[in-house]
């Protein structure tokens, strides 16, 4: 028998006794014959429930017995009719104070306040508040679980709490902060209470896991509690403390409260404070906002993703015996470099991967383990950021001078080869400081940044974020930096190319400083040049005036492309590739076509409403189709579209 099942078996022989003691007793105050009961000897190393809780509540004689004859009448009918014969009335079988007063102390009075430990602690129930002497007493039923042997969480707690992750090893890195949480602790002097411990980052799992192992290191069980759901009526929020107080006493309990609620809910914020004034029992807080709890020390322990070493043995774990693993080689360790994932992402990646999700159609295991990584990095960042997906697009469309071609593709080479110059040979080692990439697309509107950027995304198979400077930028001081903190964080955990379009908005020349809103505009520019030399990922800004921009910020550029404006060489390229293969095509003039001195922007423009000119026609696109969309892009851009540059069309 095990050392659980023993103490069980003696814990309910126990409590039998003590029963068959109280029932004896109330056979000899009604007359009737029955023997003198002794209770076992009980281990002091490992007291039975009754005792236990007697001893944490303080209860008294007289209380011990209200309550053990409250809990008999719950366990056993003879109690009932005892009662009954008790008041000389068959009907009237329930448990009172009153009785209690006449069966177990002589008849002599004594109050029944709510300071009273039976009713302070809920250890027993009131059918009438208002006549506490007189009223039919009942007892709690998680307190009758407990006196039973029958481990249960409090009926009135259970809805409060999320469900814990079954416990299972940690990363290092998170063990570590477990580890010393757990120091923490045990470290109180005595039967004061510890510090709150607050845990944040956006590892919501990882943390509660965290917290979950610091405290059974302890010996103390994890409950985890949805904050939002706490009650805000006083009296309701006052039960509930005596609940999880009185849980955490009967069975070595401690608390993460889950906080993740915007900083206007001040009702919820409230009700949290309430309760870690007051909570002796070790509490910890998931929230990112900072914790402010008058005579409460605390201690704030940051969650963080694993790092690179970490989320490379975690992607060997989880694809380590699988036959289709033997064909991610090339892919895997890239992984890691370019995608930013927990713990639990990275197996959830990878069950999905198993089970055939991933790119429909696609029979490259590593390009669907690859598109189901980009899936779960991917964020939507409301109206600052819209996300555009890597598509088909095909390098060729972009036309460019030879010069431009060889630095765009050196961009695409240094992001597919970061795993091996930065992790492998070692420049990693010298810190994050300008391991990210950054590129300057300068040029005319129209003359193919976009496209560009759009090119290396499909080839790189990365999602661009493709950022609203006029949403991003506040006038408000501090918003600006916040906003750009919640793109670059986005990013860094998709590996998401951040595109900032039009970027001499934000990046301009920065100015003297005459009066404060000069001073706050350059603050902006400081700010976000210092986080574009810590952002692990590709960053692409697009400008159509390059000496626009601030040196200082130039000379922390990686790559500056200078897009020119397309020769009658390049736009006749540009036309002869515009038009999709499945695209119906009649006869074109491609040397009459690129007269038109328009960038490829502009050519596309014209291209697709061609098409639909000659869609409505039922017929190929020809040259008169594109006339009538060149006169309309001139027209809408009013400018004089000369005659000899359409003569002959």
């Amino acid at each position: 028998m095990t050392a659980v099942a023993r103490e069980s078996q003696n814990n309910f022989y126990y409590l039998g006794a003590a029963l068959d003691q109280l029932r004896n007793h109330m056979r000899r105050y009604l007359g009737q014959a029955a023997p003198a009961s002794v209770l076992p000897r009980c281990s002091p190393d490992a007291p039975p429930a009754l005792e236990r809780l007697c001893h944490q509540f303080g209860l008294d004689t007289f209380e011990r017995e209200l309550l053990l004859l409250c809990a008999g009448v719950s366990l056993d009918g003879e109690f009932a009719e005892l009662c009954a014969a008790a008041r000389g009335d068959s009907h009237k079988h329930w448990v009172s104070f009153d009785l209690a007063l006449q069966v177990f102390n002589d008849g002599q009075w004594r109050p029944f306040s709510t300071h009273s430990s039976l009713r302070y602690w809920l250890l027993l129930r009131l059918e009438d508040p208002a006549n506490p002497q007189l009223s039919a007493l009942h007892i709690d039923e998680g307190i009758l679980h407990y006196l039973t042997g029958h481990v249960a969480r409090d009926p009135q707690v259970t809805p409060l709490c999320l469900p814990l992750a079954p416990p299972a090893p940690l990363i290092d890195s998170h063990q570590q902060i477990a580890d010393r949480i757990a120091r923490v602790l045990a470290d109180t002097p005595g039967q004061q209470p510890g510090p709150l411990i607050q845990i944040t980052g956006s590892q919501a799992v990882a943390g509660a896991a965290v917290v979950q192992q610091a405290f059974h290191t302890l010996e103390v069980q994890c409950y985890r509690i949805d904050a939002q759901s706490l009650p805000r009526e006083l009296q309701a929020l006052h039960k509930l403390f005596l609940r999880l107080e009185r849980e955490a006493l009967l069975y070595r309990v401690g608390y993460l409260f889950e906080a993740h609620y915007d900083s206007d809910q001040a009702d919820t914020s409230c009700s949290l404070d309430y309760l870690l004034k007051r909570l002796t029992a070790p509490c910890a807080i998931a929230r990112e906002n900072p914790l402010q709890i008058p005579g409460r020390e605390i201690l704030t322990f940051a969650i963080g993703r694993p790092s690179y070493p970490e989320q490379a043995q975690l992607w060997r774990q989880a694809l380590a015996g699988d036959a289709q693993a033997k064909d991610l080689q090339d892919c895997w360790p890239r992984l890691p470099d370019q995608f930013d994932l927990s713990e639990q992402q990275i197996r959830t990646v990878v069950r999905q991967w198993r089970a055939g999700d991933g790119i429909a159609q696609c029979d490259d295991t590593g390009e669907r383990l690859w598109s189901l990584c980009r899936q779960h990095t991917r964020q939507q960042i409301g109206a600052m950021v819209r996300v555009i997906e890597p598509a088909g697009t095909d390098p060729a469309a972009l036309v460019l001078p030879a010069e431009e071609k060889q630095i765009i593709d050196a961009i695409r080479q240094q992001v597919l080869y970061r795993h091996q110059v930065y992790r492998q040979w070692g420049f990693a080692g010298s810190g994050a400081q300008g391991l990210g990439i950054s590129a300057l697309f300068a040029g005319s509107s129209g003359t193919g940044k976009t496209l560009a950027a759009s090119v290396i995304a499909a080839d790189l198979g990365l999602d661009i974020y493709h950022v609203d400077l006029s949403a991003a930028v506040s006038k408000y001081i501090g918003e600006t930096e916040k906003n750009l903190e919640k793109i670059f964080s986005a990013a860094e955990n998709s590996g998401a190319i951040l595109l900032f379009d039009e970027a001499d908005a934000l990046f301009g020349k920065r100015s003297q400083v005459n009066d404060s809103k000069d001073r706050y505009a350059n603050m902006e520019v400081s700010y976000l040049l210092q986080r574009m030399e810590s952002y692990s990922g590709l960053s692409i800004l697009t400008s159509n005036y390059k000496n626009h921009l601030d040196d200082a910020f130039r000379r922390r550029l990686r790559f500056i492309v200078q897009f020119p404006f397309p020769q009658a060489a390049q736009r006749r390229q540009i036309w002869r590739q515009v038009f999709p293969n499945r695209t119906p095509v009649g006869e074109l003039d491609y040397e009459k076509l690129s007269r038109l001195e328009i960038p490829g922007g502009i050519i596309r423009n014209i291209a697709v409403s061609a098409a639909f000119y000659a869609s409505g026609d039922s017929c190929p696109v020809g040259m008169a189709h594109i006339l009538q969309a060149v006169r309309d892009e001139y027209r809408k851009s009013e400018k004089t579209l000369q005659t000899n540059l359409i003569a002959g069309w």
